[in-house]
């Protein structure tokens, strides 16, 4: 019985990770931006996968796998999603930045 229960501080450390992730993929999907972060709490919970393997239980282990394939998914569909309204600044950015010079003459 007690290798089948999940320890809170476990599942809340996992879980605290994986929203992260999931948040700054969302986020990114919409700004073309925070895709580092993102990759910094897969890698955090890679670590926490190596550092507690042979201490989990069955159902720890599925949780943090979990986690990590899901937060990996969102991860790559984040990256292959490039946001139109990002592309159109950034073609944007030369003019406005070249305009703002002059006027500063």
């Amino acid at each position: 019985m007690g290798q089948t229960l999940l320890r809170p501080q476990f599942v809340l450390l996992v879980q605290q990770h994986l929203t992260q992730a999931l948040l700054l993929c969302t986020e990114s999907k919409k700004k073309g931006e925070n895709l580092e972060l993102a990759q910094l709490q897969i890698s955090l919970l890679e670590v926490i996968e190596e550092t507690t393997r042979g201490n989990l239980s069955a159902d720890e282990e599925k949780l943090l796998a979990d986690a990590l394939h899901e937060a990996r998914m969102a991860y790559v569909m984040a990256k292959q999603h490039k946001p139109q309204h990002v592309e159109e600044k950034s073609k944007d950015v030369p003019a406005e930045t070249a305009g703002s010079s002059a006027s500063a003459d």
